[in-house]
C-alpha cells in the first residue's frame, strides 16, 4: 500500500528505505495502521510522535495517509485519522497535524 501511496505522489524510494522504515515501525518509533476489508488492505496510515518547543507534551504527526482508490469516499480515511487521534489522546499528545499537497483536493476536503 505504501508503494501505491508513493506512486500516487509520483515518488519512488529505494528498497533499503522500505526496510529501514519497516525496522522503525517494528521498533515503535514510527507507527502504522492498516485498514482491511475481507482480509485485503484498503487503507494505510503512518504517524509518529515528536517533541516540540511549544509544549511539554508530545506532538503527533500524521505523515502518510492512503486509501485504495476503490475505497475512497467510504469513510476509510476518516476512520484511520480517528484511530490516530485516539492514539494521540491516549499518549497525551498536545496536538495532531498533517500536511498534504495543495492540489490533492479530495484529501484536503477530508482534512479540512
Amino acid at each position: 500500500m505504501w508503494r501505491d501511496y508513493l506512486a500516487f505522489y509520483k515518488t519512488r524510494l529505494p528498497d533499503a528505505q522500505f526496510d529501514y522504515t519497516w525496522s522503525r515501525i517494528m521498533a515503535g518509533t514510527i507507527h502504522c495502521r492498516l485498514a482491511r476489508l475481507d482480509g485485503h488492505p484498503i487503507g494505510l496510515v503512518h504517524f509518529l510522535y515528536h517533541e516540540s518547543a511549544w509544549t511539554m507534551q508530545p506532538t503527533c504527526y500524521l505523515q502518510d495517509l492512503y486509501t485504495d482508490p476503490v475505497s475512497r469516499g467510504t469513510g476509510v480515511g476518516r476512520a484511520l485519522i480517528e484511530n490516530v487521534a485516539a492514539d494521540a489522546r491516549t499518549k497525551g499528545a498536545s496536538r495532531m497535524y498533517w500536511l498534504t499537497q495543495s492540489e490533492n483536493a479530495p484529501a484536503r476536503l477530508l482534512y479540512d
